[in-house]
Parts: C-alpha cells; sequence; structure tokens
C-alpha cells in the first residue's frame, strides 16, 4: 500500500481509517485531555463500538481479535478503562485489517470469515492467526487476492 509524507510522518491509512487511527493515537498520548466528539462526550469508546459492530464482532471475538479480555473491551467501550497507546496501537492494526479485509470480502461475511477455519490457514481460523501473531499470512492472503497473484 502506498505511503504518503506528511508532517514529517508515514502514514499507510487510506479514508476512515486515517481519521479513526488518528483520532485513537491523539486520545492515548494526552490522557489529560481526551478526544471529544460533537457535544462535548468523550468518543474513544464511541469509535471502539463502531469499529467492532463493523467488523460484526461481539466483544469476545473483538477482544481476541486485538489480544485484550472481554472485560477491558466492555471497559473501553463505555470509557471507563486507560485508553493506553498500547492498546491504541491494537485497535489500530483492527481498524486497518478492517478496511483492507472489506477490499476482498463483504461487510456481512468478516465476523463469520474470521472464525471459521480456512484450508489456506491449515485449517486453522484466521482470528486463531491472529492470536498466534502470525498477522504476517493474513496479509499476505489480502495482498494475492487484491493483486491476483497467486501464492
Amino acid at each position: 500500500m502506498p505511503t504518503k509524507k506528511t508532517s514529517g510522518r508515514r502514514t499507510a491509512f487510506k479514508g476512515s481509517a486515517t481519521a479513526f487511527a488518528r483520532g485513537i493515537v491523539v486520545g492515548a498520548r494526552d490522557t489529560k485531555r481526551p478526544v471529544m466528539a460533537q457535544g462535548g462526550q468523550p468518543r474513544r469508546g464511541q469509535e471502539v463500538v463502531r469499529l467492532r459492530e463493523e467488523l460484526g464482532l461481539n466483544q469476545a471475538l473483538f477482544g481476541r481479535l486485538t489480544g485484550y479480555s472481554t472485560r477491558t473491551i466492555a471497559a473501553l467501550e463505555s470509557d471507563e478503562a486507560e485508553f493506553t497507546p498500547g492498546i491504541a496501537r491494537k485497535v489500530t492494526e483492527a481498524a486497518r485489517l478492517k478496511e483492507a479485509l472489506l477490499h476482498v470480502i463483504p461487510q456481512d461475511a468478516v465476523a463469520r470469515w474470521l472464525d471459521t477455519p480456512n484450508p489456506a490457514f491449515d485449517d486453522l481460523k484466521p482470528i486463531e492467526l491472529v492470536e498466534r501473531g502470525h498477522t504476517d499470512r493474513l496479509w499476505r492472503m489480502i495482498y494475492e487476492l487484491e493483486s491476483g497473484q497467486p501464492g
């Protein structure tokens, strides 16, 4: 994916993922001043809910995708947990994965695809690849599907 240079920072996000990631990262860096939505209410939790719902995942599966417990996901969504830079990174990775998957899989099929054994991954579920730290295999599959180049 092409990157562009802006303000000395490299970004690899497109469209809505850019705004989402910037909001998450800025909010995580500045814990004294939460990112505010219109009306003065914190919105980081709302952004996590929106991302999870766009992926069609329940809190447990979204927790597996990000590496956090269901309890932590629930606390983040209700703005009860501190939004650390580590959490921001994991949520941003999930947003990037969502954007890439939507280029090759219909939105309503993403959750089912993530939780179904796949012969291309030695009958592991894609979510299990994420849990094992093998996201490179997912990104390779996405690249091959987008480019039309077989593995």
